[in-house]
């Protein structure tokens, strides 16, 4: 079930980082109360689009929505309240224990006083729980693997309950069981009114999952709209190789051979 509504909208958006362009003239909207996933070859542009709608990175050209908000006229506690996010590489910069860096995720909900209520902590352990790492409260971050490292980075945006979500290739250092888990998660979100925003690699995964899907190539988005309407022929454009469907899943050939003139 989805709510109606646009959640985010960019227009005109552009990004340059000297003379390299990494969002061209971009206008998109991503709606309210869905599961939206962006897909594209390396070097599209996902990663910068995912970041700089989510405010981490500021846009050379144009504008972002946030509902009826400007979100360049946001705080940055307003924006901490609104839109969590998982960045790609997610790795803790200092040791601290698993609970103390969940319970972090609380931070825009504290008071004045900054200090941790009962509440607070148990909607940490929640969290801890839904991405399996209930027991390991007292661990080090730095004795995690990659696997739980990621995991736990999804905790702290679980505890910090807002209303929209970002996370950028979340299941890159998952197994099987943990990358369905979170999805299956994702879309249970989703159901209470949560809007998603997913960064995936795996075309299958995205479109088992996703109501919606942002397909993106050369800093441009080429297409955006619901999943039904995801093709083979379009899938074999953005990614430049053929590719064809057996059952559920996407297989994608390798690309033909370079051309040479004689």
């Amino acid at each position: 079930m989805t709510t109606p509504g646009i959640a985010m909208r960019a227009q005109g958006l552009g990004v340059q980082i000297g003379t390299a362009t990494l969002l061209r003239d971009l206008t998109l909207e991503i709606p309210a109360g869905a599961l939206t996933v962006i897909l594209g070859p390396n070097g599209a542009g996902k990663t910068t689009l995912l970041r700089t709608l989510g405010g981490l990175d500021t846009p050379s050209t144009g504008e972002i929505q946030w509902g009826e908000d400007s979100l360049a006229n946001l705080e940055p506690l307003q924006r901490a309240r609104r839109v969590s996010h998982v960045g790609h590489e997610a790795t803790p910069p200092f040791p601290w224990t698993v609970f103390e860096l969940v319970l972090m995720g609380r931070a825009p909900h504290l008071g004045l006083r900054g200090l941790e209520r009962d509440d607070d902590k148990a909607r940490a352990r929640a969290a801890l729980r839904a991405v399996a790492l209930d027991g390991f409260e007292s661990r080090r971050v730095d004795s995690l693997s990659a696997g739980e490292t990621q995991r736990l980075m999804w905790a702290r945006a679980l505890c910090q309950e807002t209303p929209v979500m970002m996370l950028d290739e979340p299941v890159s250092h998952q197994d099987p069981r943990h990358a369905l888990g979170l999805m299956e998660h994702l879309r249970s979100l989703v159901t209470q009114g949560r809007t998603i925003l997913v960064v995936l690699h795996d075309v299958t995964l995205a479109l088992r999952y996703a109501d919606n899907v942002v397909l993106m190539r050369d800093a441009e988005v080429i297409a955006s709209g619901p999943t039904s309407e995801v093709t083979t022929a379009l899938l074999s454009d953005v990614y430049g190789t053929p590719c064809h469907r057996e059952g559920t899943n996407v297989r994608f050939d390798p690309p033909p051979p370079p051309s040479h003139a004689d």
